[in-house]
């Protein structure tokens, strides 16, 4: 039976305070502002998606995620032979996930919830993102979204590296040649010329098959306006 809940109380007039009601952290919804702790530390009435409500300070409520219910699964999580526990890398990952789509301080928020970016109900939970997506494979590996602009979400989500990811940025071109289509990034290794050399010969005005037919050995670097 949860205990009697604090009143809410206005806000402080200190330029450093941050309001941060409605943020999401995980299972927990921030409702209002709770007073202080007496060390001068800001406190917050949180909602638990389990249904419960948990005062905290924020900082706090990012590392936890949740109102404690879940601490029986992160305590067993920490000890499977995975090495799944609150330090590992998949871990890591997840909390990063939840803090680019959630909470509106977050540097990356603009990119991602603050575009609509979402993380699907089933892994706000880490023991589900974990079941469907396993350990990081290697210290090169980070999360993808297959379809830059959908949400992660089992179905959409892959570990990849730095190259696949930049394979699959929202800003880079898919060229045909040779009657194939492939992005500019693909292309570039594919034909050992730098993507940089490339881009430099389209904006001097040469023809794509140009641009992609013509050996870097072929041509230097002062002579890229001639062919234009």
């Amino acid at each position: 039976m949860e205990t009697e809940l604090p009143q809410q109380q206005p806000h402080p007039k200190d330029k450093r305070f941050q309001d941060i009601t409605d943020d999401v952290y995980g299972m927990l919804t921030a409702l209002y502002y709770a007073g202080k702790t007496k060390c001068g530390h800001s406190l917050w009435l949180f909602r638990c998606s389990c249904g419960n409500h948990h005062v905290t300070q924020p900082r706090a409520a990012i590392k936890s995620g949740d109102c404690g219910c879940q601490l029986g699964a992160r305590i067993s999580a920490g000890v499977t032979r995975h090495g799944c526990s609150e330090g590992s890398p998949a871990y890591k990952t997840w909390a990063g996930m939840i803090q680019r789509c959630t909470n509106k301080n977050q540097r990356s928020y603009k990119d991602y919830g603050g575009r609509g970016i979402t993380v699907c109900e089933r892994w706000l939970k880490f023991k589900n993102f974990y079941a469907d997506m396993g350990e990081r494979p290697s210290k090169e590996h980070s999360i993808d979204r297959i379809d830059v602009n959908g949400n992660y979400e089992p179905g959409n989500c892959r570990w990849a590296t730095q190259a696949e990811q930049h394979a699959n940025k929202t800003n880079n071109a898919r060229w045909e040649f040779r009657g194939q289509v492939k992005c500019a990034f693909e292309w570039a290794a594919e034909l050992g010329i730098s993507i940089r050399t490339i881009r430099s010969r389209l904006r001097y005005g040469w023809t794509l098959e140009q641009a992609l037919a013509t050996p870097t050995s072929k041509i230097g670097a002062k002579n890229v306006k001639r062919l234009g």
